[in-house]
């Protein structure tokens, strides 16, 4: 998985769906603040968060991740 893909793709699906940040970091249970350094500054996704985040945007974690 890149990083920088996923953050760019999660970023996509959470503007196209009209998703707000804090929503995100609410439905992958995590601080707000972590949640934006995540999408300015791509880092290594935990695969339960990432779950998470493509059941909150309505795609799959292979949409997410391009594999």
């Amino acid at each position: 998985m890149n990083d920088e893909y996923i953050s760019a793709k999660i970023k996509e699906f959470r503007e196209a769906h009209q998703v707000s940040e804090m929503d995100m970091a609410t439905a992958i249970g995590t601080p707000f603040t972590f949640y934006r350094v995540f999408e300015e500054t791509p880092s290594k996704f935990d695969p339960s968060m990432l779950e998470k985040a493509a059941a909150r945007l309505g795609v799959s974690v292979s949409e997410l991740t391009g594999e």
